[in-house]
């Protein structure tokens, strides 16, 4: 029974050797969250990331991924982006256009429109897609394949990249997260 499950985990370990070894790549960008919260006042968002810049940016890209009040109201969001971030060729940000929230519904759920008018206001390079299949898992709700179907279409449209984390792993049969993906 021992040398049966040994082999069982050699063989996992080998599979996932070679599943994050077919597309290894060196790191070359690095994000980092700031944030805007009534007990958390970032007054120097520029000076944030010059200083970022200054020690990382001779290695890596450097993103800021901007959170505003706990995502709750896009447009008083995009207004802080606007008049923070330098514009559209301002600071790189990663942009969060769904999060999973505490809510019953996600904060964010940015639409493709909402996307657009962070474009025309702010340098966004990559689209933030945060546990939108852990999120819909937890709330007994379907998967919103169209949705994510749209934002990704956009993202390529508008070569921009997408960073996306789940919380959650496979328990099948009943939670499939990397199946859904």
């Amino acid at each position: 029974s021992l040398t049966g499950q040994a082999n069982v985990l050699e063989d996992k370990i080998s599979e996932y050797i070679e599943m994050f070894s077919l597309n290894r790549t060196q790191l070359d960008t690095l994000v980092f969250h700031v944030c805007e919260k009534d007990w958390i006042p970032n007054p120097d968002i520029n000076g944030t990331f010059t200083q970022l810049v200054e020690l990382f940016g001779s290695q890596y890209t450097v993103l800021l991924l901007p959170e505003f009040h706990e995502q709750q109201n896009w447009t008083q969001k995009l207004k802080w982006v606007q008049e923070n971030f330098g514009g559209i060729d301002g600071i790189p940000i990663m942009l969060e256009v769904f999060g999973s929230g505490e809510n019953t519904v996600p904060t964010p759920m940015l639409s493709v429109n909402e996307i657009e008018e962070a474009l025309a206001v702010a340098n966004v390079k990559y689209l933030r897609l945060f546990e939108v299949i852990s999120w819909h898992l937890e709330n007994s709700q379907p998967f919103p394949v169209e949705y994510v179907a749209d934002i990704l279409e956009f993202a390529e449209e508008n070569d921009l990249k997408v960073f996306w984390s789940e919380w959650k792993i496979d328990f099948l049969p009943d939670v499939v997260v990397f199946n859904a993906i």
